[in-house]
């Protein structure tokens, strides 16, 4: 990415590139100077604007990351990233209704994002909605088989409904 830059500063793939890296390696300020300017280049770029979001957020600028988010929900509605940053913002603000909303938006255009069916799964358990968390679960699993968050989500739904050999079996899978 670096030599991409050297001879052509402006490329928008290189410059996202750098900025993932530079996010990556904690330089926070780095990695938005690299994807605004990519977004400067491309502003219309969903995956930017989500990545951009992201660090917003890391960097505690969560205005600016809510800005971005509803922009890119505005021009870009079919994109699942930006539904699942939604909902883990509105998660961390404790309204779980809309989190769990936002998570099934994203999952409704994203059927086999398996984050997003765990981070559903967590916040149908906080919301007490026990059978629609197992389902989550479920479809998290089958979405991700290797996924050891998913695994990890059954077994938490499986323990909270009481079957303690089907949660250990799950957790059993989730470190293998």
């Amino acid at each position: 990415a670096d030599n991409a830059l050297r001879d052509m500063p402006n490329q928008p793939d290189a410059l996202h590139l750098m900025a993932l890296i530079s996010h990556e390696t904690s330089a926070p300020d780095a990695a938005v100077g690299y994807i605004e300017r990519a977004l400067a280049v491309t502003p219309d770029n969903a995956a930017y604007q989500n990545n951009l979001a992201t660090m917003y957020l890391a960097a505690g600028r969560d205005a600016d990351a809510r800005a971005i988010l509803a922009r890119l929900m505005d021009n870009h509605p079919d994109y699942p990233g930006g539904y699942y940053n939604l909902a883990n913002i509105f998660k961390a603000d404790g309204d779980l209704e809309s989190a769990r909303n936002h998570y099934r938006l994203a999952i409704n255009h994203q059927p086999d994002f398996v984050d997003a069916h765990v981070n559903l799964t967590q916040t149908l358990l906080e919301l007490g909605s026990i059978g629609e968390a197992l389902e989550s679960a479920r479809n998290g699993v089958e979405c991700g088989p290797v996924s050891a968050l998913a695994h990890a989500s059954l077994a938490a739904v499986l323990l909270t409904n009481g079957d303690l050999a089907a949660a250990t079996d799950a957790c059993r899978k989730a470190i293998s």
